[in-house]
């Protein structure tokens, strides 16, 4: 009996806890788990079949700045109306396929969603808008918008299709379609608002929103066969034309060591040329171009016209003895003073596009070698790079 009690008392006893007997080894090595997905898709609806010529017709978002997630949902919905599968609910396609479009950024994303957070397509649009086009890029946008102004010598059609694209970019804008068109109106040049109002008689002003769209519509479509759109020139490239207009050659910035010295070899290059050609034109102009008869045949001193009139001026002179007094006054003589005057004119042209073009070439040379010294220290400092 006492046996018997002692056993039971032992049975009671609570039990040391059993030691996991894992190596060190397995302890330290990461364990699969499973994370619930972010979709709380109904019963029966767990597995989708998805043709793959259907994944490889998407457009993919990556979740960069520059990616516009209203336009991936446009082209995302045109996809998934064209090849849809029938025996889907379309709720249900949207959501599995919508999570094969999105890459990187994106993807890393919605796995980061709450298990069972989204329970149809609209929940997943909302989120997604959230995530990808914040407050502060809708606010830029609209103050775009707000702000819209034609660019110098910018064609009305051009001008027309960057404000829409604008609003497209941003379809929660919350502007009427009166503000648009007004917006749209203040921020033409004086000479886009004459021939809008040329067109429509003056009273673009008392048309409705819906007329007022209709008509500058028209107007897009006439003025664009009229000419090609010239558009606004980059600040850097203005700037850049500037600098070569006075004969400085201006290097972009953010060009490495060996780009800067293959454009300094081209620059090099056109102008050898151009100072060829200069000299070409200049010879051409001296040695071809008679002012006598003014052919291009023969130079000045063999010149026909030139060597009759001298051997008429000699009989002439002989006969009446007074050659001194006559060659003085003579029409001709007063040409050739005219040509030796230009020819003078044209050697000190000459003489000084060559000194231009000699410091240009001193410039460049001076250029060359410094980057010839940074590209040797670069080497140094970097030995193992080839």
């Amino acid at each position: 009996m006492e046996e018997t009690e002692e056993s039971n008392n032992n049975n009671n006893r609570p039990q040391p806890p059993m030691q996991d007997q894992r190596a060190m080894r397995e302890f330290l090595n990461p364990p699969r788990l499973s994370t619930p997905s972010c979709f709380m898709l109904p019963p029966n609806h767990d597995h989708v079949t998805i043709r793959p010529q259907v994944v490889s017709q998407l457009s993919i978002f990556r979740g960069m700045e520059n990616e516009n997630p209203y336009s991936h949902i446009k082209e995302f919905e045109d996809i998934v109306s064209i090849f849809r599968e029938t025996n889907t609910p379309l709720e249900i396609f949207h959501m599995k396929l919508f999570s094969l479009s999105l890459k990187d950024k994106a993807k890393t994303w919605l796995n980061s969603l709450r298990p069972y957070s989204i329970k149809n397509w609209g929940d997943l649009q909302s989120v997604f808008l959230q995530k990808f086009f914040p407050t502060h890029r809708t606010n830029a946008l609209k103050n775009e918008i707000l702000n819209f102004k034609a660019m110098e010598d910018e064609k009305f059609f051009a001008y027309w299709e960057r404000f829409r694209e604008m609003v497209v970019a941003c379809p929660h804008h919350g502007f009427d379609n009166w503000i648009l068109v007004s917006y749209f109106y203040e921020g033409m040049s004086p000479p886009m608002k004459q021939l809008l109002e040329t067109m429509c008689g003056g009273d673009f002003m008392n048309k409705n929103p819906d007329e007022a769209f209709q008509f500058l519509d028209y107007v897009v479509e006439v003025s664009r066969s009229w000419e090609e759109p010239i558009f606004k020139e980059p600040p850097r490239d203005r700037t850049m034309n500037r600098a070569r207009a006075s004969g400085v050659y201006t290097l972009p910035e953010g060009l490495d060591v060996q780009e800067k010295f293959a454009t300094v070899m081209r620059r090099l290059d056109d102008l050898e040329a151009k100072v060829v050609q200069e000299l070409q034109i200049v010879n051409e102009g001296i040695t071809q171009l008679c002012l006598i008869c003014k052919s291009t045949e023969h130079r000045v001193q063999p010149c026909p016209t030139l060597l009759a009139m001298q051997d008429m001026f000699s009989e002439q002179v002989n006969a009446l003895g007074a050659y001194k007094q006559y060659s003085s006054n003579s029409p001709y003589s007063n040409s050739l003073r005219e040509f030796i005057q230009k020819q003078d004119k044209r050697n000190e042209d000459q003489n000084r596009i060559n000194a231009q073009t000699s410091q240009e070439l001193v410039d460049i040379q001076t250029t060359l070698s410094q980057l010839a010294a940074n590209l040797s220290q670069k080497k140094e400092k970097f030995p193992a790079q080839p």
